[in-house]
This record gives C-alpha cells, structure tokens and sequence, in this order.
C-alpha cells in the first residue's frame, strides 16, 4: 500500500497541509512543534481512530492561546492510498461539533460531535469504512508494519514472542531430541505431557523427596530412643509360662467364691423372694386394671366436654378476628369518605381559569381574535363537563363506602351477640369439667393398691425374708473378702509381667519399622537419582531447543538478533524475547539511530509474512543518516539543524522533500 496524498484540516492545530507523497519516499522536515508527528496521529486516526502511540483518548481539535479548544471548527484528514491492485482508494473522516438552538431559545447550544466518513468521496456510515480499512489490513498488523519502535516500544515482551514464532516457526520437541541420541529417553519419559509441565513436576517430586530422605533419620533416632530398657527383664519365653501359672491360680480361687456364695439356705431364700415379688406386681397390677375401668366412663365424658371448649375457643376467635377486621375497614372507609369530603369541597369552589394563547405555536404570527374566543370558550366547556363528572363520581363511591359502613357495623353486632352466647355456654361446660375431674381424682385417692390387705401381708412377708437372707450372707463375707484379697495381688503380678511383655513387643515393633525406614531411605535415593537424570535431560534438551530456536529466527534479520530464553540462577530456563543490535539490548542503551534501523529490519521480515508493506513513518529520522533498503513507502520526519535565522524561519513550519529513490542500505 502507497500513500499518494494526505490532507490534515484544522487536525492538532494544523489549519490546512497537503502531503503530496506520490507513492514515493518521503521526507518532512520541520523544527519542534511543527506537526511532524501530527502527520503520523492523523494517518492513524483516519484509519483507526488512535493516534501514533495507540491512544483513543488523545486531543484532535486545535487549541487556542489558553489551551482550550476552538469551537466551530471541522476537523478533517483526508488520504488517498495506492493499493496492492493497482486501484486507487480515498478515505476521508471529519470531525466536527454539534450546535443545537431549542426552541425558544435565543442561540443554539454545544450538544456533543459527531463523525462523518466518505469513501472515494462517497458518504458512508462508521460500519462500512471500518470494514473497508479491515479488509486491506487488521489494526495491529498495520501498526506493526508502520512504525519502527512499535514492536520493541508498545508491545509486551510475550507478544513479542508469539509474533516472532509464529513469523519464524517454532522448534518440534522431536526436532530437539532427534538432534542428540542422549536426549532419545525423553519420548518415553514425556509422553504426551508438555517438557516445561514435566519439568515442574520433576523439581516438585525431588523437593518431596528430598525433604522425605532428610526426615527419615530422624524419624528413626527418635524410634531408637523411645524404647523401653529391657536389660534387667527375665526371658520373654520364661514370662509368657509364669503369666500362665498366675492366671490359673486365679481362676480356682475365684471357682472357690463361687462355691461359697453358693451355699443351700441362702439360695432357697432367695428363690421364695423372688416369687412373692412377682406376686406382689401381679396384685399391683390388677388394682391398677380395676380402677382404671372405673374411672375411664368418666375420663371419655371429661376429654368430650373438653374438646367441645376447644371448637367453642376456635370460634370465639374467629368471630374476634371478624370483628377487628370490620372495624378497621369501616374505619379505613370513614377515613377515604373524610377526604372525599375535603376533594368535593375544593372541586365544589374551584373556578376555571384560562391563559390565551394568542400566538401560533408553529409560526409564532398572532392568532385571529374570533380563534382566542372560540378556544376559550371550548376550554371552559370542557372544565365545566369535567367538574361535574368528578363531583358525581365523589357523590357515588361516598355513598357506595357508607353503605358498606353500615353492613360492617351491622355484621359487628351479630358477632358480638354469637360470641357472648358462646362464651355463656363454655363457662357451663367448664364448670361441668371441674366437678368431673374432682370425682376422678378423689376416687383414684381413694382406691390404691397401699389400702389392700393382702398387699400389706405381702410387703411384710418380703422384708422378713430379705432380713434371713442378709444375716445368712454376713458368716460368709470375711472368707470372701480374704480370697478376693489373695486375687488382688495375683492380678497385680500378672499385670506387671504383661508389662514386660509390651515392652518386648514394643522393641519389635520399633525394629520393624527402622528396618522399613532403611529400604525406604533406599528406595527414595533411587527415586531421586532417576528425577535427577531427568531434569538433567531436560535441562538438555532446553539449551538445545533455545540454540535451534534463535539461530533460526536469528537467520530471518540482517540486523535484529533476539534473545528468545533467561537463564535462570537454579540453571532453568524462561520464556523472554529481548531485540539485540551488536549484543545491545534495544530498550537498555541501544541509540536512536540504531533502534530505526532495527525497527526496519523487523518491518521488513514481518511485511514479508504478511504479505503486506504500507508507508512506513520514520519520527526523528535525523537519527540515522542511511536507512536500510525496504520495499516499503518511506517517510521520513526529520528535524533539520537550524544554523541561522534563515534556517529557523524556513523550518518554522512543515518542508517537503520527495525521494524517489531509496538510499542505498547502511553498512
């Protein structure tokens, strides 16, 4: 794409510049603040609405001496570009504000701005020319291939990168391994994960074992030293036999217990006390039986009397409920009848006004004498009808809410009347329940199981043959007590030698598990060795894909050379791209001359992927005094050496220099 001619008007202070570029290399010259770089905003904003630094927000219309803006201005750049088809296509975009006079106003006021576009001198909308400018180049893509300090200036380093793989082409992981049979287990090793995804789980596991390898000493020091001291114990073998002996001489002292509590009277005693218990709650229960048949006629009578009281309090409620809600509404309809009063006596004293109208709202002339009157005489009309309407309306919803005032006021007195009946009858039924209730509860008083005969005898023969049992137990408690002494002391030399035996039991325990320890210690070390064999591989395979990767993006440009990866301080390696000219980082001491010519190099190996070369605008091309050859337009703003008062005066404002023909390349 070749710029023929770009024309700014009233664009960042520039009242009226022609730049007639002819598809040609270009220079302009001008001393600071001339509008060198204006050129470039407006080439841009026309195409994008950005300026040179990829701003939306930057000041297109021309400022006065109090660095407010010009009102009344239309701000216009206009471009007519020579396209890859030999075609020729003219876009324009103006930019202008919007005064409105509303009506009755003396002036029209500032309303905002609008845009207008014309492609080849044809009116179009904002959608149409923007699909027009995308379907010669994307923005990004032009902006790459526009500006020299774009690339290395306002892109991040990772977009930087992306665009350089994609334009030189990324290295295989089997392009790498197959460059060193050393590297040929990393296919197995890898399989489908990602080498960098490998990497980060092969440091992750070493740190995990490793840090399992250091606990494991002491994991078995502090084994080691929590064993008991077995020194001056017997043979485990010899304690297992007397633990044997102990415990059959318990058993037979407590077989002689048993033997003891065992004894004829005693049992027999106890046997007849067991029955008369059972008796005796055998005769509790059928004193139980008799008297709750007695009483339950007069329980069923009670619990039906007392839920009749219940559906009697359900109802009083109700009709209570009933009540309050009908006096709220007949309240609420006094209330909105009150206001209907106050409504139809202002409605009642309102008196028409009017206010003529005697000019025509459209072309403002007076209106004819007979027209007033006839418009007035319609409005009263219509007041008049309207009054009526709204004071019979107030008439009738009055007399709809007394109406249901009465009915409330009526359906309050009947439920008041219902709920003193009712509460008469509940009371009746009430007292009924009382006297019910007394009945039951003196004649259960009155016929327990305590005033039975037979019972009394029952509880006397029970205490008489618990009194023989216990004095029949009493001779025999001192030789109970005397071996359950020996027992004691048979449990304790028991316990004591089990004790032992959980201390060996411990130690051999803790021997096991060192011995699981050391093979784990072992297996871990191979574990580690093989991860370390890995990372080694890997760490392998990423200097060579770093060394593949910049020698072949590195062929690409006569001048750039690119720093695709950082070392990092553990030996890894990370993702960056950094331009280099001659070993000097471009953003870290690289001149300005020497970042155009870079910035070139790069446009010109990126115009090549794209298949696309627009103008390509050089800001402070003083900078360097021989461009490198490019196929595309060339630009070039330059800001001369000002000498005299002559130079000062002739580049007090934009030069134009054509160049028909490119410089020969820099050496």
């Amino acid at each position: 794409m070749k710029l023929n001619r770009l024309t700014l008007r009233n664009f960042k202070g520039v009242k009226d510049f022609t730049l007639e570029a002819k598809g040609e290399d270009i220079t302009v010259m001008g001393d600071n603040a001339t509008g060198k770089t204006t050129i470039f905003d407006a080439f841009n904003w026309l195409l994008f609405n950005k300026d040179s630094q990829n701003k939306a927000d930057f000041e297109i219309k021309t400022l006065d001496e109090n660095n407010k803006p010009v009102h009344g201005l239309e701000h216009e750049v206009e471009a007519s570009l020579g396209l890859a088809d030999g075609k020729e296509l003219t876009l324009k975009k103006a930019y202008k504000e919007k005064w409105t006079r509303k009506k009755g106003a003396p002036k029209a006021v500032f309303t905002g701005h609008e845009t207008k576009y014309h492609i080849n001198g044809v009116p179009e909308k904002k959608k149409e020319f923007e699909s027009t400018v995308n379907q010669i180049v994307s923005e990004d893509t032009f902006r790459l291939l526009t500006s020299p300090g774009y690339f290395n200036e306002q892109l991040h380093w990772k977009d930087r990168r992306n665009i350089i793989l994609q334009v030189c082409g990324d290295v295989t992981d089997q392009e790498v391994i197959a460059t060193n049979k050393e590297l040929e287990p990393l296919n197995e090793i890898l399989g489908d994960k990602n080498l960098e995804d490998h990497r980060k789980m092969v440091r992750e596991k070493m740190k995990e074992v490793n840090d399992e390898l250091q606990n494991i000493p002491i994991r078995i020091d502090e084994i080691s030293r929590g064993l008991p001291d077995v020194t001056e114990y017997p043979d485990p073998e010899f304690i297992k036999k007397k633990i044997s002996e102990l415990k059959k001489q318990e058993q037979s002292q407590q077989q002689e217990i048993n033997r003891i509590k065992d004894g004829g009277e005693a049992a027999e005693k106890t046997k007849q006390l067991r029955e008369l218990e059972s008796e005796i709650i055998r005769l509790k229960n059928e004193c139980q039986d008799k008297v709750d048949q007695e009483m339950q006629e007069k329980k069923d009578t009670v619990n039906a009397l007392r839920d009749d009281i219940s559906q009697m309090n359900h109802s009083i409620n109700n009709l209570v409920n009933y009540v309050k809600s009908n006096k709220e509404r007949a309240h609420k309809l006094e209330t909105e009848n009150k206001e209907r009063r106050e409504n139809w006596k202002e409605l009642h004293q309102s008196e028409f006004a009017y206010e003529d109208e005697a000019a025509c709202p459209t072309c403002g002339q007076d209106l004819p004498e007979e027209q007033v009157k006839e418009a007035r005489l319609k409005a009263h009309e219509a007041f008049n009808e309207d009054k009526a309407t709204k004071i019979e309306k107030i008439k009738e919803e009055g007399k709809k809410a007394q109406e249901e005032i009465n009915n409330l006021n009526e359906a309050i007195k009947r439920y008041s009347k219902e709920i003193q009946e009712i509460g008469k009858e509940r009371e009746e039924k009430e007292k009924e329940v009382e006297g019910l209730q007394k009945e039951v509860d003196m004649e259960q008083e009155n016929k327990g199981i305590e005033d039975s005969a037979t019972y009394k005898e029952m509880l006397n023969q029970k205490d008489d043959l618990e009194k023989s049992i216990n004095e029949l137990k009493e001779g025999k408690q001192e030789a109970i007590e005397k071996i359950e002494a020996e027992i004691e002391v048979l449990k304790e030399q028991i316990d004591s030698r089990e004790t032992m035996l959980g201390d060996y039991k411990q130690i051999e325990s803790a021997e096991q598990r060192i011995e699981e320890l050391k093979q784990q210690e072992k297996d871990l070390s191979r574990e580690y060795e093989k991860l370390e064999k890995e990372l080694y591989l890997t760490d392998e395979f990423e200097k060579k894909k770093v060394e593949m990767i910049e020698k072949k993006i590195n062929y690409k440009f006569k001048y750039a050379r690119f720093k695709m990866f950082n070392t990092l301080i553990n030996g890894g390696i990370e993702g960056t791209c950094e331009t280099l000219y001659e070993g000097v980082p471009y953003l870290k001491g690289l001149n300005a001359g020497h970042r155009i010519i870079v910035g070139l190099d790069i446009i010109r190996t990126l115009s090549e992927h794209y298949n696309f070369a627009p103008p390509i605008f050089i800001d402070n091309a003083e900078s360097v005094s021989e461009l490198p050859e490019i196929e595309s337009q060339l630009i070039r703003l330059v800001k001369p050496e000002i000498e005299t008062e002559a130079d000062r005066k002739k580049y007090s404002k934009l030069v134009v220099q054509l160049e028909p023909k490119k410089q020969k390349e820099a050496v």
